[in-house]
């Protein structure tokens, strides 16, 4: 908060400004928002009834249309009993003075349901929000019961079948969606769990950087540093890099701006102390096609390059167009290289030199 100036950083820029966000990156964040779940509000050509009865049916939408929130799955549980939850909630409100525990969960329910709707509507920021509607799920169970057997059986019931299905459909999921029963092999976790798998081998079937990472581990010296292109991730490196956040502007760009060739591009990351240079050009996206890497051909939405392109002029993509076919960019791992590689600065005629030191 010190450092940034705001408190919930880096949202609310335009209130509390500060940090390193800028306008650029506040448009950015809040497209990408929109793009999530059903928005903040209507979209061009969207009829606000319309939106409004979205925001009715939030629980069966998050449920039955997940791919509208990311793709994350939450099973019908929640949809089940959100009839129950709010009015749960709303009692609960209304007897605030007398049963003051039960209020502020309601309170803490709702909060963590508005972040959720004004900032990034994924199914997994819904986490909180599960956690406390479970409680009052199980409240509104317990109360049902001092009712009536019947009624509290009735409800129990209509609990543990929506509850039996999330469960019986995660573990589906986790043995062949996602698991090494799957098509494709999955994350092969039972392997792993049973201690059949090695971290390195389980870290490099998850993340398409861990080879390179760990080759860095190996070869590389306390006086290497690499720079990340491409690559939003800096965990598992065990040297020195230097990335930047999904959300952030590329590291690349410091250097990038006010470069007038690849060589210089190239001189300047030397001097600001760097050695190597990794790629992931899967991770970003980078078409195989120079007329869509410069958007002179449409690049589909879904795709990262159409996201991660607007950084870049087209004089600063022909500059990384450049430095890829670089001869002083020496491809040191894998020894095929596709497109995730790591490349090694090779020395050259200095074409850039810092304002602390003069010109002979």
């Amino acid at each position: 908060v010190i450092y940034t100036g705001n408190p919930v950083y880096p949202l609310a820029w335009s209130v509390f400004d500060g940090g390193e966000w800028d306008e650029d990156l506040d448009l950015f964040y809040r497209a990408k928002t929109q793009e999530k779940g059903i928005g903040t509000g209507p979209r061009p050509g969207e009829r606000k009834v319309a939106f409004a009865g979205d925001v009715l049916r939030l629980p069966w939408l998050t449920a039955i249309h997940p791919q509208i929130f990311e793709g994350f799955q939450v099973g019908p549980l929640f949809w089940v009993f959100s009839l129950w939850i709010a009015v749960w909630v709303v009692a609960s409100l209304f007897r605030i003075r007398a049963h003051p525990a039960e209020a502020m969960l309601a309170l803490w329910l709702l909060f963590a349901i508005g972040f959720w709707f004004f900032t990034y509507q994924s199914n997994r920021f819904l986490i909180p929000g599960w956690g406390l509607a479970m409680a009052i799920s199980a409240a509104v169970i317990v109360r049902a019961g001092k009712s009536g057997r019947q009624i509290g059986l009735l409800c129990l019931a209509a609990f543990l079948i929506p509850a039996t299905y999330g469960m019986l459909d995660s573990a589906r999921w986790l043995l062949f969606d996602g698991g090494r029963f799957g098509p494709s092999g999955g994350n092969r976790w039972p392997a792993y769990t049973l201690g059949a798998l090695s971290r390195n081998e389980y870290l490099a079937s998850q993340l398409n950087y861990y080879p390179a990472a760990r080759y860095c581990g190996k070869k590389l010296g306390a006086e290497d540093k690499v720079l990340l292109v491409g690559e939003h991730r800096v965990m598992h490196w065990p040297c020195a890099v230097a990335g930047s956040d999904w959300f952030d502007r590329p590291r690349i760009l410091e250097w990038l701006r006010g470069a007038e060739s690849a060589d210089e591009l190239l001189d300047r990351l030397e001097t600001a102390g760097f050695t190597h240079l990794f790629f992931n050009l899967a991770e970003w996206g980078w078409p195989e096609d120079s007329h869509a890497q410069l958007g002179e051909s449409p690049a589909s939405p879904a795709s990262a390059w159409y996201y991660n392109r607007r950084h870049f002029s087209q004089r600063e993509i022909r500059l990384i167009q450049e430095i890829l076919q670089s001869d002083r960019l020496r491809v040191v791992f894998p020894p095929v290289p596709e497109r995730i590689f790591l490349t090694e600065i090779q020395p050259g005629n200095p074409t850039f030199i810092p304002r602390s030191q003069p010109k002979n």
